[in-house]
């Protein structure tokens, strides 16, 4: 049964790209190539017996729930129209553990996992995009089963105000769940390239003299609140 299941799976997704327009609808098509695209990028095999689509529509997005379920563990992925992941989660069947189970110190430390959260991030996030995650402070038992890591999105090196979240099985390091927070905001516009950019201080520093009024005025830095430095301010306000 289990063998029948993945053959059908895959017949049906050959099948769809093989199809002429008219004999397969829009929406079919258009699900196939997200799916093919996140099986790429996250190297899902065949061992899923059950998978299940629906198109999410917002406004300003439009996005796909895609589900894997199998006899070992469930899987499911909210990805855009481009193939972008957004939204990650990963269910073994094993996950829970006997209530009786005595308390076991984890396998892999939060830095040890660390590792396997940014290898991760770096299958899922394409050039210009990237980031570098750090542990959450965790409060938890000492049989807790994951670490948590966040970050910043970042676009051509440089942060971006969108959060990104993971968790990692302290067992064998397993991603049990990714998720970006732009899912369900929207920030309209492509940033550019920062290449070209760098003199641009240095050109813009004599226009903004000519049109502000400025004076050296010490100013207290937030880090420091012990240690002021010379910064030029508005002579006004």
């Amino acid at each position: 049964m289990k063998r029948t299941a993945r053959t059908l799976l895959a017949a049906v997704l050959a099948a769809a790209l093989a199809l002429p327009a008219t004999a397969v609808s829009s929406t079919d098509q258009r699900m196939t190539q997200v799916t093919l695209s996140v099986k790429e990028q996250l190297e899902i095999g065949d061992s899923y017996t059950n998978f299940y689509g629906e198109l999410m529509e917002t406004e300003f997005r439009t996005c796909w729930s895609l589900n894997w379920e199998g006899e070992e563990a469930t899987l499911q992925v909210v990805a855009g129209e481009d193939g972008t992941i957004y939204r990650y989660e990963y269910t073994p069947q094993n996950r829970q553990t006997s209530p009786n189970a005595a308390p076991a110190f984890p396998a892999l430390s939060r830095e040890e996992g660390l590792s396997y959260a940014q290898d991760f991030a770096a299958q899922v996030l394409h050039q210009p995009e990237g980031t570098t995650l750090t542990a959450e402070e965790q409060f938890s038992s000492v049989d807790a089963l994951s670490h948590h890591y966040q970050g910043q999105l970042e676009l051509y090196g440089l942060p971006t105000p969108i959060g990104l979240w993971m968790e990692v099985d302290n067992r064998d390091g397993t991603v049990l769940s990714y998720q970006r927070n732009d899912l369900y905001q929207t920030y309209l516009g492509q940033p550019e390239a920062p290449e070209g950019y760098g003199k641009a201080p240095e050109q813009a520093a004599p226009l903004l003299k000519d049109t502000l009024e400025l004076k050296l005025e010490y100013v207290v830095e937030e880090s420091h609140p012990d240690r002021a430095v010379l910064r030029y301010v508005p002579a006004a306000g």
